[in-house]
């Protein structure tokens, strides 16, 4: 039934925000997805039908909600798009709510997770760097709440020098950010390319590939129990 009405229902779905939590949630919309269904069940009785010897049964098509196959997410790649789109999410009828996280590119302070939180870093020719810490928040804060998390990738960049564990007396090669730019660069916690801010780090670009997608030696695949 889903797959017959991708065609029939997908175009009316508003792309963002609130109004697409006020479509969702409408019982007209409910109703819609309703009558849709049995339209599509008139001209489609073959695929309805469970067989037993010389019986057909017609399958009950009478959807209750939020339906168990509908998983709805947001993206959130820094604090402010987090702070725009997590109520949106929260207040939206679904059997799964998860963020998106990727590209991370900045820390974000969460207090809302629904059930999935999937973190990656930057791909492609103007990748940015993802900061270790801002991965290890939301993975914690995931374990505390008892959220599943998934570690997409680190995407382009990997940490180099971890300058307050790795190099607390300065002696690492930082001049290689000035003079190789585009394989090294410096990010602290922030989000800015400061020296002197909070955890900084010396990135080395390798590649999505070699970068691999371990966070702290473990590999993160979490994802919600299927509930179709």
């Amino acid at each position: 039934i889903i797959s017959q009405l991708v065609d029939h229902f997908s175009g009316g779905i508003p792309e963002h925000g609130s109004r697409s939590g006020e479509y969702c949630n409408d019982p007209d919309t409910h109703n819609h997805i309703k009558d849709l269904a049995y339209d599509i069940a008139r001209e489609k009785t073959q695929e309805l039908m469970l067989c037993q010897g010389s019986n057909k049964d017609v399958i009950s098509i009478t959807p209750t909600y939020p339906l168990p196959n509908v998983w709805l997410g947001v993206s959130a790649e820094d604090q402010t798009r987090y702070d725009q789109r997590k109520e949106d999410l929260r207040n939206t009828s679904a059997a799964v709510h998860f963020f998106s996280f990727e590209p991370l590119l900045g820390p974000i302070a969460v207090d809302y997770l629904g059930e999935w939180a999937i973190v990656g870093g930057e791909s492609g020719p103007k990748a940015r760097p993802m900061h270790p810490d801002w991965a290890r928040d939301i993975r914690d804060k995931c374990k505390a709440a008892g959220v599943e998390f998934h570690f997409k990738q680190w995407g382009e960049w990997v940490s180099f020098v971890d300058r307050v564990n790795d190099d607390p007396d300065w002696r690492a090669e930082y001049s290689l950010t000035t003079r190789r730019p585009k394989e090294y660069a410096i990010i602290n916690y922030a989000g800015g390319c400061g020296f002197h801010g909070e955890k900084v780090h010396m990135m080395r670009r390798i590649g999505k590939a070699r970068a691999g997608r371990q966070l702290d030696s473990q590999t993160h695949d979490g994802i919600p129990e299927a509930r179709a």
